[in-house]
């Protein structure tokens, strides 16, 4: 009998192409799953980052991303390859021009900026 195979037990390779196949909402559907699920789909869900206060609690979530990508510690400054920074409208909920410049500082692979 052949061993039984699972999604979480393919090789990383593989198993991030079949992630790359998914848009960015089932993505984020499939880190709900597990801890697991949310590591190893961590690099693809945030390659393109957004920083925006269009959501109601955008600004508590851009406070955490913003948080997590200055920290030496946390990996995730490593997996952002697209920033997008916008639209920012609601005076007092969106991050400083401070933490802006630190976390573009802290962003060594992004690839572009808008």
């Amino acid at each position: 009998m052949a061993p039984k195979l699972t999604l979480l037990g393919l090789p990383l390779g593989v198993f991030r192409l079949i992630l790359d196949l998914l848009d960015k909402s089932d993505i984020n559907t499939f880190r709900l799953v597990s801890r697991a699920c949310s590591d190893l789909s961590e690099p693809l869900f945030f390659r393109k980052t957004t920083l925006h206060d269009q959501a109601k609690l955008a600004y508590i979530i851009n406070e955490d991303i913003c948080d997590r990508l200055c920290d030496s510690r946390d990996g995730l400054s490593h997996h952002v390859r697209h920033l997008q920074i916008g639209p920012l409208e609601q005076e007092g909920r969106c991050p400083s021009e401070k933490v802006l410049v630190k976390v573009l500082h802290s962003l060594e692979y992004l690839r572009d900026f808008s």
